[in-house]
């Protein structure tokens, strides 16, 4: 059983290696931005981990309780935002039933036209 997991964390801290190989990634100004919620809770845990670790010069049995505690919480949070998402799809289900499929279309153009106008840059002149 210690293999497997002395095993397992071997294959986890290398994907880690990988990724951050692959050098920050930058969106808006902000490091990972929406691209992080790709990553997996695991990966998450990991990638927290090592910036604490980089700060306070931990050791190895610390990093380790704090990849597990980071790994429960990012586990919670991608289980709640399931849950979220479910919840926002039964609403936009109710809301269609309400305002008809015709008004659903017009809703979610505007929506859409929303965000692409939040995802330009402002520019002032």
């Amino acid at each position: 059983m210690k293999k497997v997991s002395v095993i397992m964390f071997a294959l986890v801290l290398g994907a880690m290696v990988s990724v951050q190989a692959q050098g920050p990634k930058e969106c808006k100004g902000k490091p990972m931005c929406e691209k992080q919620m790709f990553f997996s809770p695991e990966t998450k845990a990991m990638m927290r981990a090592d910036c604490v670790a980089k700060q306070l010069e931990l050791t190895k049995k610390e990093k380790e309780k704090i990849i597990s505690l980071f790994t429960k919480e990012e586990q919670k949070k991608a289980k709640l935002f399931e849950e979220m998402q479910a919840v926002q799809a039964e609403t936009e289900k109710a809301l269609e039933e309400i305002i008809g499929t015709e008004k659903m279309n017009v809703l979610k153009a505007n929506r859409k036209k929303r965000k692409e106008c939040k995802s330009r840059p402002h520019h002032k002149e």
